[in-house]
């Protein structure tokens, strides 16, 4: 009765009271790793009944460690060691396995994801640094593990042309010179690695301890289902003998006729404080909503662990989304309303998801870490940008930046955002 009178007395008090209440939750936000860069954004995200959030990095620690290799011939193979200290080794699982042919077939894996790499792993002054994305740092210390080096490797066969991973790609290519007797195509060997889906055509042969035989598709899907469906995000890993032709430009077309050398399987590990963070959610009436380009199975098994997910029927992927597209709106809508894992999604379906889920009655906000992340970013009611792993161009585009990209700090926002939405009532 107090503050009605007092406004009502002097109504231009009142964008000052509001200013005032608002700066105060700004405040407490940045205690708790939230930084406000508008500050509506403040009461909006206590407004929050949706958060799409991404994996890696925000669900995870974006720590990836390869953990498992599976070769076409189905004999598996467990990696040993932690981070980036190349320390451990690589044994079968089943010690009838392992042979000079097989440790041979792992030593040229090993080769390819080298070759097919654009991070660095290095050792100075008595440390080992790496830099670069962390499937690929990941990989080096495998291969490292192996007994490869990746400046012997680069040397030994120096790239010619490269295709770079990208999200929409979803694989790496490099082409390389080698000095192979045996060459017949101009002595250019491609090296790729990537999600299986986009393998397979390029794949005409499997290795094995006794050499090349045609590819079984069917096996090695059941193979990476295998290994996703108990949480390992799954690379694909192939090499050839390719042409490339005079100008020497690399396009897909070009990677044909390849050999699948093996699996990989990466582990990243889930942040502790997030299943907690999760069932505060639940608890409070906000619903939680997983983002990423893994595979379905493994997405699937991070989001139950976490309790996100109870059934495979809660996952949407992003060739669902594409299909729902053609058919309009509704058909997007309905399949978003009863999602909790959008899985293989392209960054330019992000925007989709986040208009669904608005048209289905959400207040969304959304996660993101990319220049390609900016139009869902701009499009939710509250854009989270990743104040460590995010670029320039999405933290100018969100309202709110996570400085320690934990799902649990944009949890912690929520509830200051709902106790300054309270204190402006």
């Amino acid at each position: 009765l107090a503050v009605a009178l007092a406004v009502s007395a002097i109504p231009e008090g009142l964008p000052v009271a509001l200013t005032v209440a608002l700066a105060i939750g700004m405040n407490r936000m940045s205690r708790r790793n939230v930084i406000v860069r508008r500050l509506i954004a403040v009461e909006a995200l206590g407004s929050c009944t949706y958060i799409a959030s991404d994996k890696t990095g925000t669900l995870t620690l974006n720590e990836l460690t390869a953990r498992r290799l599976v070769l076409p011939d189905a004999s598996q193979w467990q990696v040993g060691g932690e981070g980036i200290t190349p320390d451990g080794r690589i044994g079968a699982l089943d010690p009838a396995q392992a042979g000079p042919a097989r440790l041979a077939l792992i030593r040229r894996l090993g080769q390819a994801v080298t070759l097919a790499n654009e991070g660095f792993l290095g050792h100075r002054d008595g440390d080992w640094t790496a830099h670069g994305d962390a499937v690929d740092v990941a990989l080096l210390v495998m291969a490292r593990k192996a007994g490869l080096k990746q400046q012997a490797l680069t040397d030994a066969y120096p790239p010619l042309a490269c295709l770079g991973f990208e999200s929409e790609r979803a694989y790496c290519a490099t082409v390389s010179a080698t000095a192979s007797a045996d060459c017949t195509h101009g002595c250019t060997i491609a090296s790729v690695k990537g999600a299986w889906e986009r393998l397979q055509p390029m794949c005409m042969w499997m290795a094995g301890a006794d050499g090349n035989r045609p590819l079984d598709a069917d096996a090695v899907e059941a193979q990476v289902e295998a290994l996703a469906s108990q949480g390992y995000r799954v690379l694909a890993v192939a090499d050839g003998e390719i042409s490339l032709g005079a100008d020497n430009e690399l396009a897909e077309e070009h990677l044909v006729g390849l050999t699948l050398l093996g699996i990989v399987g990466l582990i990243d590990p889930l942040r502790s404080e997030v299943a907690s963070a999760v069932e505060r959610c639940r608890s409070a009436g906000l619903q939680v909503g997983m983002v990423t380009g893994d595979h379905p199975s493994t997405a699937f098994a991070i989001a139950r662990e976490l309790g996100l997910a109870t059934q495979p029927q809660q996952v949407v992927t992003g060739r669902q989304l594409a299909e729902a597209e053609q058919r309009g709106p509704e058909a997007i809508d309905s399949l978003a309303i009863h999602a909790r894992v959008f899985a293989r999604v392209e960054p330019q379906q992000k925007l989709a998801i986040v208009q669904a889920l608005a048209r289905n009655g959400h207040f969304v906000a959304v996660t993101g870490d990319g220049a390609n992340d900016a139009p869902a970013l701009r499009e939710a009611h509250v854009g989270v940008a990743m104040g460590k792993k995010g670029n320039d161009v999405a933290r100018e585009t969100a309202e709110l930046i996570v400085t320690d990209d934990n799902f649990a700090s944009i949890v912690a926002g929520v509830e200051e955002g709902r106790v300054a939405y309270a204190n402006v009532r």
